[in-house]
């Protein structure tokens, strides 16, 4: 449905008077127009110059027309004038077809019944004119009616007092009743004209209508919010019987009595008359309810951050009367998000595209809508520093055209590129101080290190400042944006928030407490005696191409309150001698070290990779001291190391528990399974544990980022979040637990016709021994409720079978799962490693081998072998389970 708007009815003058000059043009007429000038009331009075022959001319007839209000002043000779009822017969006829326009009579010493029916002074008159143009004739009938008509209205009388008390009055009177004026603004705004049509389609104006409807724009500070609600406001605003923009309010409430007075203002501006004493903003409450209650209005609320402030000013629906509507801009986009008593639409601001830049940029740095010739690259790199932010390309153009030279430009472009402006970095930092603490150090650490990323990457790293809740302050106050599951944020917005750490300590980078800077970052690792407890992150690294750093091996030494350390396309020239134990995050890419340092105990670790690196793990990962969880560990690996207690090659892990459950860390090698993406992929993997079939009720989800040929190590209690499992425990009997897995990518659609899939080549189960005496006790990686004997890596090799030794072979692995290495209760014995080497032969044994003994009779679960379609043994461990479930 189309928006309803009325006719052009916007006036371009407040009053036009109409009165007898003879009678009054020296005496009461000039107090009168002298209290509407000192009230800014625009009046339109005849000039005896205009006044030729008897008719109106055409100027009187467009004043009249345009007017607000047409003041009548009937003196006692004013009937006797033509032009005076002529005046008085068109404003008649323009408040008939025009329910806006006004007509105001104050009876000068003139009885209004006389005036109604022609009486004394006026039937003399209209005597004299019916002799001369007939009794009946048309304009005589018109002056008749138009004089009993006005006398019916409610105006004013003067017949005793001074006259300057009545003038006043009168003054007040006309000043309440002029209709609500469009804000006086610049040049025309770049960029609104769409903005401005799909805002007033929220507002939803038509005829008639009954609702109060509120509207919140929202965005970023400088990306034109307060000129958008300027632009609606003028284009709507005669449709209201009052009117208030209400600007800088954040700014204003926060001066004393700043509330107070904003009420004072929006009373002011609604009835069109000074100010008056409230006392208090409870007072103003009740005032602006009480005489606005029934008034159709229009509020604009410009730049709002506190709830006090709406429930102040704008209240609650029956503030104000059916059909008004309130605009409000704010940059807190949860201000409007339920908690206030009215139903609020929400509109959000987004930057100009590049056309609407260049010509908003070039307003302002030429004077003109295009670029001065010769200096169209340095434009275009201008509004590309801008990115669409209204406000950066105003203050850049503005800057740059007092610079006269082109190398002038490129000097300032640079300082702009290196350093924020300040009367940028001031708007946007607005948002930043109402933050609290935490919020504004997850602001930092994402201005700084995690632009780009998943957010739930992020709030597993910033869990301890409660990133979950304060990333989502910092999208309502237009900080940051999620963008299908990705953290993102407007390039000044990052620039002002790394400003805001580099002014930390200007001239010593050592004193900050994030760095980022590749420079900074070499200059603080490669110093003899750098670094502080200050430093909280460091990433490093250039985006490209693969440096080495020659640095000071100790450098991290001094950085005991170290959180976040990434560090990306550089290769050390020395393993580091020390790593801080206060670390979350490590990233460490090509990790120059086959070790780790022998005192780094990071008990706070959630997240540690170390991909293409030199780091193997040749022993149960010391980081476990102390702790009862780790996020996970990804290094590159193709097997799973042999420490690990048992290791199957594909398929999901599953084994038994049983009693008090114990502390376990699993293992995965990603492979693909059938062809190599030609694509860089952004490859997430998410684990569900089950518990004898169940389900472990999983309060966040566990994704793991991962690479392929890494190996990955977990901690099997992430995966419970927190969770107690007991309810899920057989007590004293075994327990069957079950990891499935699901890899995706974030990076960008698979052809779907494709065959492309990454799977697990090999996992692994390591138990922490801690407080147990047998293992075997407590943990089995086959099926312990079979009364078959389980067969040993010994009872393999000296089996005398005649059959074919590589279908055998892989009878037995598909049968029990044995893998490259010995039971946990057995002895490692030289033999092992043959076996190992036997193993992977027959992985690669023929098809035909196997359709050989198609029909074999499997003895140890008691059922027909059949070959496996899966490049694993995990689909006969899992017949094997059901098998044994089911006749237990």
């Amino acid at each position: 449905m189309a928006n309803y708007e009325e006719p052009s009815d916007r006036f371009t003058c407040d009053v036009f008077l109409s009165f007898r000059g003879e009678d009054t043009r020296y005496s009461f007429m000039g107090y009168l127009l002298d209290a509407f000038q000192k009230r800014g009331i625009k009046v339109f009075y005849d000039d005896k110059s205009l006044k030729i022959g008897e008719e109106l001319s055409p100027a009187f007839y467009k004043a009249i027309e345009e007017s607000n209000i047409s003041v009548i002043v009937f003196s006692e000779d004013y009937a006797s004038s033509k032009w005076c009822l002529n005046e008085l017969a068109k404003i008649m006829e323009c408040t008939k077809t025009n329910k806006k326009q006004i007509a105001f009579p104050i009876f000068y010493h003139v009885d209004p019944a006389d005036v109604r029916h022609q009486r004394n002074s006026y039937e003399e008159a209209m005597i004299g004119h019916e002799k001369r143009f007939g009794k009946d004739s048309e304009k005589i009938k018109a002056w008749t009616a138009a004089l009993s008509k006005v006398a019916d209205l409610k105006g004013h009388h003067i017949h005793t007092g001074h006259e300057i008390d009545h003038v006043k009055e009168i003054a007040e009177k006309v000043h309440a009743n002029i209709a609500p004026k469009p804000l006086l603004v610049g040049e025309s705004p770049v960029g609104l004209d769409q903005h401005k049509e799909d805002a007033k389609s929220l507002l939803d104006l038509k005829p008639n209508d009954g609702t109060v409807c509120t509207l919140g724009i929202i965005g970023l500070g400088g990306i034109g919010k307060t000129e958008l609600a300027k632009a609606l406001y003028n284009k709507i605003v005669h449709q209201f019987e009052a009117a208030s923009f209400l600007a800088n309010v954040r700014e204003k409430s926060n001066k004393i009595n700043g509330l107070e007075d904003l009420q004072k203002t929006l009373l002011s501006e609604m009835f069109q008359q000074p100010k008056s004493e409230l006392g208090s903003t409870s007072k103003g409450i009740y005032e602006i309810k009480h005489k606005l209650e029934k008034k159709k209005v229009l509020l604009v609320l410009d730049d709002v951050d506190e709830m006090k402030q709406l429930e102040n000013l704008a209240g609650g629906s029956d503030w104000y009367g059916p059909g008004s509507r309130i605009i409000i801009t704010t940059r807190d986009k949860g201000l409007l998000m339920g908690t206030h008593q009215i139903e609020v639409k929400t509109y959000e601001m987004t930057e100009l595209n590049n056309q609407h830049s260049l010509q908003l940029f070039c307003r302002n740095a030429f004077g003109k809508n295009n670029p001065k010739t010769g200096y169209e690259a340095m434009s275009y790199r201008a509004i590309g520093y801008a990115k669409g932010l209204p406000l950066a390309l105003k203050v850049i153009g503005c800057n740059l055209a007092t610079r006269k030279s082109l190398k002038a430009w490129e000097d300032a472009l640079k300082d702009y590129e290196r350093i924020p402006r300040k009367g940028i970095q001031d708007v946007l930092k607005v948002s930043y101080d109402v933050l609290e603490p935490s919020a504004q150090s997850v602001f930092l650490d994402i201005a700084c290190f995690f632009k780009g990323e998943n957010i739930e990457y992020v709030e597993e790293v910033l869990v301890e400042f409660s990133a979950t809740s304060n990333i989502e302050e910092l999208v309502n106050k237009s900080l940051l944006n999620v963008d299908d599951g990705y953290l993102n944020m407007h390039d000044l917005i990052q620039d002002m928030g790394r400003e805001i750490v580099r002014q930390e300590a200007p001239n010593n980078p050592a004193k900050r407490s994030r760095l980022w800077f590749h420079q900074d970052i070499i200059d603080v690792l490669s110093a003899n005696d750098s670094g502080s407890d200050t430093i909280q992150g460091i990433m490093v690294g250039p985006s490209i191409y693969m440096t080495e750093v020659y640095w000071n091996d100790c450098a991290f030494e001094k950085m005991n309150c170290l959180r976040i350390l990434i560090v990306r396309n550089i290769t050390f020239s020395l393993k580091p001698k020390y790593l801080p134990n206060h670390l979350r995050l490590l990233h460490w890419e090509a990790y120059p070290s086959k070790t780790l340092p022998p005192k780094f105990y990071p008990r706070n670790i959630i997240i540690f990779n170390l991909p293409n690196s030199q780091l193997t793990l040749t022993e149960p990962f010391k980081v476990r001291k102390g702790r009862t969880e780790l996020e996970h560990i990804m290094m590159p690996a193709v097997k799973v190391p042999k420490w690990f207690d048992y290791r199957c090659k594909g398929g999901f892990p599953v084994f038994w528990v049983r009693g008090k459950f114990p502390k376990i860390v699993l293992a995965f090698v990603f492979q693909d399974a059938v062809k190599q993406s030609p694509y860089p992929v952004n490859l997430f993997v998410e684990l569900f544990p089950l518990i004898n079939d169940k389900h472990v009720p999983n309060k966040t989800v566990c994704k793991f980022g991962i690479e392929r040929n890494h190996v990955v190590v977990c901690d099997l209690q992430v995966l419970f979040c927190g969770t107690s499992i007991d309810a899920l425990l057989l007590k004293n009997e075994w327990n069957q637990v079950h990891i499935s897995y699901e890899v995706n990518d974030r990076t960008y659609e698979l052809d779907k016709t494709e065959d492309y899939y990454l799977t697990v080549s090999e996992w692994g189960v390591f138990v922490d021994k801690q407080g147990i005496v047998n293992l075997e006790e407590h943990v089995q990686f086959t099926c312990p409720t079979t009364k078959d004997p389980i067969m040993t890596i010994d009872d393999f090799k000296h089996d005398d079978s005649n059959e074919n030794p590589a279908v055998n072979e892989n009878r037995v692995d598909k049968t029990i799962g044995i893998e490259d290495i010995p039971s946990p209760t057995a002895p490692e014995v030289d033999e092992t490693e043959q076996y190992t080497h036997m193993l992977e032969e027959n992985e690669n044994s023929n098809d035909a081998a196997v359709n050989e003994n198609e029909n074999h009779y499997d003895k140890t679960i008691g059922t027909e072998y059949i070959p496996s379609p899966y490049p694993s043994g995990f689909f006969w461990r899992l017949l094997y389970t059901c098998f044994c479930k089911c006749f237990s």
